[in-house]
């Protein structure tokens, strides 16, 4: 088959992610957070997932498919996009950093594209807790749309730079379905290694299901230590290497993308591992996402976290977790086809 030249594209799709914002606060009965989204297919939404920070009090919450107000920027506008649109559910004082499904009363229909305001407000209670926002557009960090908005119990404060994980779920679906530039996360954890650490490697498993050529290794570094990125075959060879010097690093938590001495073939639906592996005992860190929601996350469905000491066995990180750690694609699989212009 033939493999052709692409556009370079980084994989796992969670590389430009920047920065988990855990402050977004409901403290008062007149509170509210919402996305402005638009609905990603046609059909009928039966659930809304929503992911929960730090429950100091817990509350009756209201979560809400309403209409947008067009004329004002950041603004919903109270009605629910169809009745029922909505459904009350409990969040417990317990219930800090976990996900909470609320089973909309009577499922509205919605087409594709259709904008859409998913909002968080209270129904009872004296409510005090923080929720989640990603920042989720890359080194711009500025999200023209989709976007988020806060009702202090006065106005409402469009906020160009997070997204909170609010999930939408169709009728007929097994999970959640992807929205542009929604993270479905609720947390991240950022591990820290070196060669004398438990674990001292850690990385992602994965497969891709289209046979490519890897032409650099990236990842989301921390710390000041310096650091190989490995990459491994199933059977634990390693088909490629390259040393990242952190004298070379801009600075923390940035993206680090060193190019492999050669290209790497990568084959369709085979099992490698891309991994950070510390090369002295001054510690480096990666970033990873916890607790993902796989099939709202399209391309990381067989990506997992993973981490060793001392060369033994692989084991998965806690949770559903991705590491932002991958690969530079410059070639594709065309199936045989080429393209000329």
């Amino acid at each position: 088959m033939a493999l052709l030249d692409v556009p370079d594209f980084r994989i796992p799709d969670v590389s430009m992610v920047l920065h988990l914002n855990n402050t977004f606060a409901i403290t008062a009965s007149t509170h509210k957070l919402a996305n402005f989204v638009r609905a990603p297919k046609a059909g009928t939404i039966s659930h809304v997932r929503i992911a929960t920070g730090l429950v100091t009090t817990g509350f009756d919450a209201d979560v809400r498919l309403e209409t947008i107000d067009q004329t004002v920027a950041g603004t919903p506008t109270g009605t629910l996009i169809s009745a029922g649109a909505n459904k009350v559910i409990t969040i417990a004082g317990t219930d800090d950093q976990v996900w909470l499904d609320a089973a909309l009363t009577t499922p509205p229909t919605v087409t594709r594209g259709q904008l859409l305001a998913v909002v968080l407000g209270v129904s009872s209670g004296s409510p005090n807790a923080v929720f989640p926002g990603f920042a989720s557009v890359g080194y711009l960090g500025r999200q023209g749309f989709p976007y988020s908005t806060r009702y202090d119990g006065t106005t409402w404060t469009a906020n160009a730079t997070y997204l909170h994980p609010f999930l939408l779920r169709y009728s007929g679906d097994p999970d959640y379905t992807w929205q542009q530039e929604i993270i479905p996360a609720r947390l991240q954890n950022i591990p820290t290694i070196n060669t004398n650490s438990t674990p001292d490697e850690i990385g992602n498993n994965f497969q891709l299901p289209y046979r490519a050529r890897a032409s650099a290794a990236w990842a989301r570094a921390g710390g000041s230590g310096d650091f190989d990125l490995v990459l491994y075959d199933s059977g634990g060879s390693v088909l490629a290497s390259v040393s990242h010097d952190a004298s070379m690093r801009q600075s923390a938590n940035t993206i680090v993308t060193e190019l492999f001495s050669s290209d790497v073939i990568l084959e369709a639906n085979t099992t490698y591992r891309i991994v950070m592996k510390p090369t002295t005992t001054t510690s480096c860190s990666v970033l990873s996402y916890l607790d993902l929601n796989r099939n709202a996350s399209p391309g990381l469905t067989n990506w997992q976290a993973q981490q060793r000491t001392d060369a033994g066995a692989w084991t998965n990180l806690t949770g559903e977790q991705v590491a932002s750690i991958g690969l530079v694609i410059d070639q594709v699989d065309t199936g045989g086809y080429s393209y000329g212009f």
